[in-house]
């Protein structure tokens, strides 16, 4: 979705002051989606070419009743692959919401293949803060509290009474309890990093426990009792399902997929996609014309 008119072809708006974006949002089948906002970038971006704005992702869950989600606007992470592609190194990840050219929803590594989805938007909505409007109310607060106080001390002073004070209540401050339970946190947390890092040929248990600060049996425990899977199986699973799209959708050759996915070994990744699919990379993409004229043959 973009913000194009007649008069502004090539339209960019600011969000600058707005923190999230809620979505009244369903999915079906359920499914993990993926929101990109579209930002352009001074040193890359060229209007006629819409890969050249900068994505700039986040992960949500969409079931199929009607929920409200939230996405918070400076916390989206621009994919690796983005980076690589522009010759950027990841350290440049700040994106500019000042310069906002539209948004659009995507699927992700988790989605189901082959799997016809439906997905419906009821309302989208802007939400932030004009800091000015916290000013001002805090100014007038202090004001009125200096009225008081100048007025209505001295009074209390004239009038006290010599007398035994009554036992005083104690006022206890309550604070709201977090209900999210820390796994169900460090689930999210795991999930939503293997789907954005799955291509960085390096990830391994270790780097996913220094970057989430989970120790390493917990990993697996999140994830054998999500997938039943170990730490590497699932994340070759992520790794060939993307190649299996790859492959199949966009013509890619093997090699250039393997390691498109996070494959630093092409000859690892032949042997861990023929256990998986039971056949070669190079047979899965032979194109579906091949397979019609081999069939229709006398």
């Amino acid at each position: 979705m973009t913000f194009d008119d007649d008069a502004y072809p090539e339209k960019l708006l600011d969000w600058s002051h707005y923190s999230t974006i809620w979505l009244r949002i369903k999915c079906r089948p359920g499914n993990v989606l993926s929101f990109v906002l579209h930002t352009y970038d001074e040193q890359i971006t060229a209007f006629s070419d819409i890969s050249t704005f900068r994505p700039s992702v986040a992960f949500f869950n969409c079931s199929e009743e009607w929920q409200n989600v939230p996405i918070n606007l400076h916390q989206l992470v621009t994919p690796e692959w983005w980076l690589r592609q522009h010759n950027l190194t990841l350290a440049n990840s700040e994106y500019p919401l000042g310069k906002v050219r539209g948004f659009s929803f995507a699927t992700s590594p988790q989605s189901p293949i082959d799997t016809l989805s439906r997905v419906s938007v009821a309302e989208i909505t802007l939400a932030g803060r004009n800091h000015s409007f916290i000013y001002i109310a805090i100014a007038v607060g202090l004001t009125v509290w200096a009225v008081f106080l100048y007025w209505c001390v001295p009074q209390f002073l004239l009038i006290r009474k010599e007398k035994q004070p009554a036992p005083s209540v104690i006022a206890v401050a309550y604070q709201s309890v977090n209900t999210d339970s820390k796994q169900d946190r460090h689930k999210s947390a795991l999930l939503v990093y293997l789907a954005s890092n799955y291509v960085n040929p390096s990830l391994s248990v270790d780097t996913a426990v220094n970057a989430l600060g989970i120790n390493r049996n917990k990993i697996n425990d999140i994830l054998k009792e999500e997938t039943g899977l170990t730490f590497s199986s699932y994340l070759n699973k992520l790794r060939l399902t993307e190649a299996t799209r790859l492959l199949s959708e966009k013509n890619m050759g093997v090699a250039e997929a393997a390691f498109s996915v996070g494959y630093g070994s092409l000859s690892y990744f032949n042997r861990v996609f023929k256990k998986e699919y039971g056949c070669a990379p190079s047979a899965y993409k032979r194109p579906a014309s091949d397979a019609s004229d081999s069939g229709s043959a006398p």
